[in-house]
């Protein structure tokens, strides 16, 4: 590259030299020829060194344009000679800084910003062009960085921030002592709030997960909300300025962790927005998000009435026409992105319902219809909907019979939980922009949602007619975007139950015999988890529908279907024994427990083995023994603590010691409920009953078991925990 550049006329080297004052990539003609023929050029020379530096391969011609090659251009930006005349310095600044004004001033202008782009926006180019020129570009770069962001903010923020950060320093130096009570002192500290404003903007958008950016960013951010409090008394939207900025500071600190400062910057966002927002400011000169800003820092701060309460003034305003129409999709994703956040939560708030309902009704009301509007729509509604069943879904599960319908739901909210339901059914079937498959997939849960709605509130018919639309519903779908939920065992329960109430006992049988199977299933998928401590769940829905079966068998004699199920009148009475004293010790009638328990247990010495008897057994003693607590019956709680030590290895019971029952009770003294005292210790008996289990695995038993366990299938190094659970298994029903 040297040799060639030597070899050049001094003509073409200037030529060349002061193309390199332009973007390298696209030198405009125009632009160029203005230049040189200030310095007394014509076209005439202009060819000729044109062609030179092109047969030298140092720059090609595209229409109007020259492109230099990158390492071609750094090498002509290094040179000192020829020297590049005053004039033409200037006359190029000149041009910079209208072009960047004019971007600034019209941002969606092509043609302005096709000429702003044809200057180089790297900083490092314009080095070595002498004092003077770096003074002048001080002064224009707060300019320039503004209009390179305005031309393409994600392609150049590098570029903006290092034009922005060098104008920072005068500017700081120079309303370091200004008067804010003057026009002058006001217009400097505006112009450093929109350059500190404008670098922590830059520095927060690509910060990423990167917390020394962010750090950065907040310090920049703070800077802002600082230049904006010192111009209060100048105009009440500063207040607005300075609250939307501790609000960014907040939600950076949230990111990074450190919480108390967080709440202490939402703290002064609140105040200064609501000042702001109770001052009666017109929606219309307000900033967009200011409102949205106010109300997600009162969430934050676990203000929820009072968010919900400025939501619904904001709403009001669009409504009536006082804001912008436009806003009214923010209104509404801001609404269900709240909402959406309280529902995932591990304890939804009480403001979560209250949030969905919000943005189902605001998407309603957008005539433009968009897929991504559709979709927030379609999962407030389908949560909504979640939510005003959650009263029955949150029973306990399986159902005890002895629950009254709607327990826990009046029959308003009911009425309520079910127009919602429907609600999600419309759009399921009129949003065309969301894929069908999502809809139905949706559609199939809501419809078993009603059918439980309805069988709760002592509709049968109705129930079994939305369990029929959701079956349609899966069968249309196919295997392939069939979603287990978990319910399929409560589902043919529920089915069962309400056909039983139309009188229709073999029906009712048969479903209750295809909950029974899939019940099963469910126990042998999850054979390694074969004991869930506080309630057996998988084990109790089987004794739930044992329990159905026999009171079929009792009230209408059906026999045909359950002789064809191959299943056992015993075995059936005896896990109907054990469901009875589940129910009745969940409704704090511990004796009706104990007893039935001990009908169960007696039956059950007339059945064969049955691991599902065992694990009913565990579950339900353990609920007796909570039920005595609940009543402060100390004795009879300690006492069932215990035996469920002799439930998990299939031993006959006996009461504890003295000393085993004051060591129990001294928990009492940390303040501890009797019944948290006793669900405790029965977490520590079912722990040591494991370990003495495990215990008993040794030599030859061991290997017996072990084979016992391969012959189920568990074989293998990664399937040994399997095989010790299943090990565990046959020692307790062979002890049994």
């Amino acid at each position: 590259m040297v040799e060639a550049w030597v070899g050049l006329s001094a003509d073409t080297r200037l030529f060349l030299r002061i193309s390199c004052l332009f973007a390298a990539e696209r030198v405009p003609i125009g632009p160029l020829l203005t230049l040189l023929r200030g310095e007394g050029w014509d076209e005439d020379l202009f060819e000729i060194a044109y062609e030179e530096a092109r047969q030298e391969g140092l720059l090609v011609r595209d229409g109007e344009k020259l492109c230099v090659p990158p390492p071609i251009a750094a090498f002509v930006r290094r040179q000192l000679s020829p020297a590049l005349p005053e004039s033409v310095i200037h006359a190029h600044l000149e041009g910079l800084w209208s072009a960047a004004c004019a971007v600034c001033d019209r941002p969606t202008d092509a043609t302005a910003i096709e000429a702003f782009l044809d200057y180089s926006l790297e900083r490092a180019d314009w080095d070595g062009l002498g004092g003077e020129v770096d003074a002048a570009l001080t002064a224009m770069a707060s300019t320039i960085g503004r209009a390179i962001t305005r031309v393409d903010r994600s392609g150049r923020r590098a570029q903006a921030l290092s034009w922005l950060l060098r104008a920072l320093p005068d500017v700081e130096a120079a309303t370091s002592e200004c008067d804010v009570t003057t026009r002058d002192g006001v217009e400097l500290v505006t112009k450093l709030w929109h350059l500190v404003a404008q670098i922590g903007t830059l520095y927060d958008e690509i910060a990423g997960d990167d917390d020394g950016r962010i750090v950065v960013a907040v310090g920049y951010i703070q800077k802002a909300a600082e230049a904006a409090a010192k111009l209060f008394d100048a105009a009440s939207v500063w207040r607005e300025t300075c609250g939307v900025h501790w609000a960014t500071v907040a939600q950076r600190m949230g990111r990074l962790g450190r919480h108390e400062e967080a709440k202490g910057h939402y703290t002064r966002a609140v105040a200064l927005l609501s000042e702001f927002w109770t001052m009666g400011c017109i929606p219309e000169q307000s900033l967009p998000d200011s409102r949205i800003i106010l109300v997600e820092s009162l969430v934050s701060l676990g203000r929820d009435d009072e968010a919900l309460d400025w939501f619904d003034r904001a709403a009001d305003d669009v409504r009536l026409g006082r804001d912008d129409w436009g806003r009214r999709a923010k209104l509404a994703k801001t609404a269900f992105g709240l909402g959406e956040a309280a529902f995932h939560a591990e304890d939804p708030s009480r403001a979560c319902i209250e949030w969905l309902e919000r943005a189902s009704v605001l998407y309603e009301g957008i005539d433009v219809r968009t897929m991504d509007g559709d979709m927030d729509l379609g999962q407030a509604l389908f949560m909504v909907s979640v939510l005003r069943m959650r009263p029955i879904l949150a029973l306990p599960a399986p159902m005890p019979a002895a629950v009254e319908p709607c327990a826990g739901l009046g029959m308003e909210e009911l009425a309520v939980a079910l127009s919602w339901l429907e609600r999600f059914l419309s759009f399921a079937e009129r949003a065309s922009d969301v894929p069908e498959e999502m809809r139905a997939v949706f559609g199939a849960q809501v419809l078993d949602l009603s059918a439980s709605a309805h069988h709760h509130a002592g509709r049968p018919a109705e129930a079994l007619a939305m369990f029929e639309r959701a079956d349609a519903t899966r069968e249309r779908l196919g295997d392939a975007f069939r979603i287990s939920d978990g319910r399929e065992v409560e589902r043919w329960l529920l089915r069962g139950r309400c056909l039983r109430a139309l009188g229709r006992m073999e029906a009712a049988a048969r479903a209750f015999v295809r909950g029974l199977e899939q019940a099963i299933d469910q126990v042998h998928e999850q054979r390694n988890k074969w004991i869930h401590w506080e309630r057996d769940d998988a084990a109790l829905e089987i004794a739930q529908i044992h329990a159905e079966i026999e009171a079929i068998r009792e009230e209408a004699g059906v026999t045909e279907v359950l002789r064809h199920a191959s299943i056992s009148p015993k075995k059936t009475r005896a896990t109907a024994h054990m469901y009875r004293a589940y129910v009745a010790a969940v409704s704090d009638r511990p004796d009706a427990a104990a007893l039935a328990l001990e009908q169960g247990e007696a039956e059950e010495g007339k059945a064969p083995d049955d691991r599902v008897f065992f694990r009913v057994a565990v579950a339900v003693t353990h609920a007796i023994a909570l039920s005595y607590a609940r009543a402060e019956r100390v004795v009879e709680a300690c006492d069932w603590a215990y035996r469920i030590w002799y439930a998990y290895v299939g031993l006959q019971a006996s009461p504890p010691s003295e000393r085993q029952r004051n060591e129990l009770l001294a928990r009492r003294a940390d303040g501890m409920t009797l019944e948290a005292v006793i669900d405790a210790a029965a977490h520590d008996v079912l722990l040591r009953s494991r370990r003495f289990v495990v215990d008993l695995l040794s030599g030859a038993l061991a290997r017996e078991l072990e084979e016992e366990a391969r012959m189920l299938g568990l074989r293998g190094e990664d399937e040994q925990a399997e095989g010790d659970e299943a090990a565990e298994v046959a020692l307790v029903e062979r002890g049994r």
